[in-house]
């Protein structure tokens, strides 16, 4: 049963959601401040990256670091039994137990290489979606040993769902015409100069034979650079740079 003070809280994000312009200050202060009214040991916070697809990137989170969120997106993301849910366009709360019984969920391949590896068991999802689209996905998870996520929980969710939902439906919108310029996204993205010399040839549509050719590097080595850049960016396919990067 809520108290007074979890419904102040409660109503201090829900203001933050709306007052802080920075998109990803605002994902890492609330998760923050549900840390008051939820106990939980790790958090992630995805976004998609353009509303032409329900692919997610952009990644934050608390105790959960970025290269790891990163390694979701690009090894773990196709064995996560529960990504189905991400297109179903419903603006849900549901916890991972729900899906599947725990006896099955510790034997996928998903558990035993996210859930085991960072010693969680239980999880707690926001699929946050606005007029049927998809738009991100906030995660919380208790390691081994702690109870699952009870009703309270479950309702704190519920509470602000719809707050988000409106908040990163403008924020993606927005994004959409903002479409960033190869030096901004070196600064944004921390992106190297032989990176932002790929990036920059990517966007040109040059064959990756040719940029080995004009760069003396080697396939594999391209390959890398490639996967570095992707993982800065939070994008998977080399299509999607395209949405959000123009030349200079």
């Amino acid at each position: 049963m809520l108290e007074v003070n979890d419904w102040i809280i409660i109503n201090a994000i829900t203001y933050k959601i709306s007052a802080i312009d920075n998109i990803d200050e605002m994902r890492l202060a609330i998760m923050n401040q549900l840390k008051y009214l939820i106990d939980f040991d790790s958090s992630s916070f995805y976004t998609i990256l353009s509303k032409n697809t329900n692919e997610i990137g952009n990644p934050v989170g608390i105790n959960y670091p970025l290269e790891e969120m990163n390694e979701y997106l690009h090894g773990f993301k196709n064995v996560d039994y529960s990504k189905g849910l991400m297109s179903t366009g419903k603006n849900i709360v549901y916890r991972e137990s729900d899906i599947m019984k725990d006896e099955l969920r510790i034997q996928t391949e998903y558990y035993k290489k996210v859930y085991d590896t960072h010693n969680w068991h239980y999880s707690l999802h926001l699929n946050i979606s606005y007029n049927e689209i998809f738009l991100g996905v906030m995660s919380l998870f208790r390691i081994k040993d702690k109870p699952n996520f009870d009703y309270d929980s479950t309702f704190i969710l519920d509470m602000i769902k719809d707050h988000l939902a409106v908040r990163l439906f403008k924020e993606i919108s927005n994004k959409d015409v903002n479409i960033l310029s190869l030096s901004d996204c070196a600064e944004k993205y921390n992106i190297t100069s032989r990176e932002l010399k790929i990036l920059s040839l990517l966007i040109d549509g040059t064959q990756d034979k040719e940029i080995c050719e004009s760069l003396f590097i080697t396939s594999n080595t391209l390959k890398k650079h490639i996967l570095n850049i992707y993982r800065k960016m939070g994008v998977n396919k080399r299509i999607q740079l395209f949405k959000i990067v123009k030349k200079d």
